[in-house]
């Protein structure tokens, strides 16, 4: 008999353990967090009509190969990264809220940016996207035909709000990079030569990369080539990367009022077997940045400059430090 009571009450201790136990387990948080999507495209998307208050509205269409296509822009290099942004936001776009408003529409601001998505079905979703929150943290956002508004995190929308000229490529060379055969010697890829034509110049800067990889001057006059000039002539394509776009499909006169008709400087490539020529035109903006020395108030001026490169059908706007070909 007093087995069977220490049997029992060994039980019920078991009993209320196991109890306690699933009680805090309960209280733990669950390591998957439901995602409240507010806006779904459940088909593939075919296009992306996009306007910003203030331009034209222009189209983005998925082509072949994963690749893409936007409206004016057809022979322009794309930044696809950019565009697969936008496509993959809008199959799902998570909100951290949803409610429906009671004050006027306009205590959300005014419409900055609206997208029409067309699936593969041709079915139509619209995504309106309003001001930012009173923390600036997130986006309102709106379904065309909705009640309710959302709130989407600013890390989640602001990739998307970019004008046309946004989705041109801004990086100008190809990628490249030099490679060494079994004897040691370069395979003739990379950087292979370097002309600098310059209005401040009596003759051209030749530069060639030889055999052994190393870059030599070749061109006349009394020119020290430095380390770091050797540097800038192999390194300075692959981080030639614009800061913003002037203009695409260049007229005459844009190239006039650029100064590219008359470059202030010129400079051939020949890298991976291609040809590349980038003129260098009139200074397009300068702006004040502080000096870096302790306890300075000089203020050093930063220049950007119109430059093309040839074949691309793009004015881009680059900073001098980007540039090195004028301080050589």
């Amino acid at each position: 008999m007093k087995k069977l009571k220490r049997l029992i009450f060994i039980f019920f201790i078991i009993l209320i353990i196991l109890v306690i136990v699933y009680f805090f387990v309960s209280l733990l948080p669950n390591k998957r967090k439901n995602i409240n999507f507010y806006f779904e495209v459940n088909a593939p998307i075919k296009s992306i009509e996009v306007l910003k208050v203030g331009e034209e509205p222009f189209s983005i269409l998925r082509a072949e190969d994963e690749k893409f296509e936007i409206s004016g822009l057809k022979g322009v290099p794309l930044d696809f990264n950019l565009c697969g942004i936008v496509f993959n936001f809008m199959k799902n776009v998570p909100a951290e809220h949803v409610f429906t408003p009671k004050e006027a529409p306009d205590a959300y601001g005014g419409l900055t940016f609206s997208f029409t998505v067309r699936d593969l079905n041709d079915n139509k979703h619209i995504l309106n996207i309003y001001k930012k929150t009173a923390d600036g943290s997130s986006y309102y956002c709106k379904k065309e035909g909705a009640n309710e508004l959302a709130v989407v995190k600013f890390k989640d929308v602001e990739p998307i709000l970019n004008s046309k000229l946004s989705y041109v490529d801004k990086k100008l060379f190809s990628t490249y990079s030099k490679t060494f055969g079994d004897d040691g010697l370069c395979n003739g890829d990379g950087v292979k030569s370097c002309v600098v034509h310059r209005k401040s110049l009596k003759e051209p800067l030749k530069f060639e990369v030889d055999d052994k990889g190393s870059v030599l001057y070749v061109g006349g006059g009394d020119f020290k080539v430095t380390e770091d000039i050797k540097k800038s002539v192999e390194n300075a394509p692959a981080l030639l990367v614009a800061d913003g776009v002037f203009c695409v499909k260049p007229s005459e006169e844009n190239f006039k009022s650029c100064g590219l008709n008359e470059p202030l400087a010129s400079i051939e490539y020949v890298v991976d077997y291609k040809n590349y020529v980038i003129d260098i035109g009139n200074v397009a903006r300068a702006e004040q940045i502080p000096g870096y020395k302790e306890n300075s108030n000089d203020l050093n001026i930063l220049k950007y400059y119109y430059v093309y490169m040839h074949g691309l059908d793009v004015i881009y706007i680059v900073d001098e430090n980007s540039l090195p070909w004028l301080k050589f």
